[in-house]
């Protein structure tokens, strides 16, 4: 329910306007949003030689991210969750092991 709810924002003005007028609701777009931005310039700094890189790449392997993957399509994909929900279904059997509990668990 709470996902249907949040994606509608994307296609429903008023569930737009609703989540744009709770100040609690935009705080972790507006900090991924930041993030993003930041995650941009230090790219940016690090291809025009003035950065040695450290913080744009990830250093090993993390969830569905690997080992020098750009750590800011991570941050975007947390800014645009439909695309992580794209992503997701290209590969249903991982998506599938969520929803199937391991054996003795009820």
């Amino acid at each position: 329910m709470r996902i249907s709810s949040e994606l509608s924002q994307f296609y429903r003005p008023e569930e737009f306007y609703r989540f744009v007028s709770s100040p609690t609701a935009l705080t972790k777009p507006m900090l991924n949003a930041t993030k993003l931005v930041g995650q941009i310039f230090e790219f940016a700094a690090y291809k025009v030689g003035i950065s040695d890189g450290e913080d744009v790449f990830y250093k090993r392997t993390s969830g569905e991210f690997r080992k020098g993957d750009l750590k800011l399509v991570k941050t975007f994909n947390d800014l645009a969750p439909i695309i992580r929900g794209i992503e997701k279904t290209k590969n249903p059997e991982d998506a599938l092991k969520f929803f199937i509990a391991p054996p003795g668990v009820n």
